[in-house]
């Protein structure tokens, strides 16, 4: 069975440390799927951002988005990865281990 994590990203801080666990994890052949909401949504708008296109899969949270009227497209997310928080209740079923930023 796969390992699996999942981050979830509601600070607009700690974008690097985002990006080397997903790097590691990713070197261990884990699986990492990130869930940003809140103000973790405003990391998207960072150029730093686009590092962790492909190393893991992501979703962001619609309401977020509009709260803080960051307009579509976001970089490295696909228009069926705008999600609601049951998508982060999914990650948190899913995952065998669970980071919060």
């Amino acid at each position: 069975m796969e390992k699996t994590l999942g981050i979830f990203v509601s600070s607009d801080r700690h974008l690097h440390h985002v990006i080397a666990l997903t790097r590691a994890a990713k070197n261990q052949g884990i699986k990492v799927t990130i869930f940003f909401t809140h103000l973790g949504l405003l990391l998207t708008q960072d150029p730093r951002f686009a590092q962790l296109k492909g190393i893991a899969e992501m979703s962001i949270c619609n309401v977020g988005l509009q709260a803080h009227g960051i307009k579509p497209p976001v970089a490295g997310i696909r228009e069926r990865d705008h999600a609601t928080q049951s998508r982060h209740a999914e990650l948190i079923k899913e995952c065998d281990r669970y980071v919060v930023f």
